[in-house]
């Protein structure tokens, strides 16, 4: 008979779940910040790049510009630019499934304690 070690969750758990979610958000506000910053320098060094006038990095439009209010896209062909605003959007989608995860966390603990107390007040009369 193998013995099977049982791992139980309190209400106290709670705490160290709670500051984990929250250095978890911190450190992606971070990561996003990173992935604008690394976007807009690609974004600004293919513009500077083009050669036509167009130098000139508008990081809302993601479109060059020349001194003039005309705009012109970037290359298509930049990899890193595409790669970085892709990064940019995952990121930004797991952030805003923190609420989503805390609850089902605390749910489950909840759930958890409330089973264990039940089964110990009713199976065990």
């Amino acid at each position: 008979m193998t013995k099977t070690k049982e791992i139980k969750f309190a209400i106290k758990d709670l705490l160290s779940i709670g500051f984990t979610l929250v250095v978890l958000g911190i450190g992606m506000a971070y990561l996003i910040d990173v992935n604008v910053d690394i976007r807009d320098d690609w974004g600004a060094e293919n513009c500077a790049a083009r050669g036509d006038g167009f130098t000139t990095y508008d990081s809302v439009m993601g479109q060059c510009e020349n001194g003039t209010g005309h705009t012109a896209t970037m290359f298509d062909n930049n990899t890193a630019w595409n790669a970085a605003q892709e990064s940019l959007l995952g990121a930004t989608e797991i952030t805003s499934k923190i609420g989503t995860i805390a609850t089902v966390v605390v749910a489950s603990v909840i759930i958890g304690v409330l089973l264990t107390y039940l089964y110990a007040k009713f199976a065990r009369g």
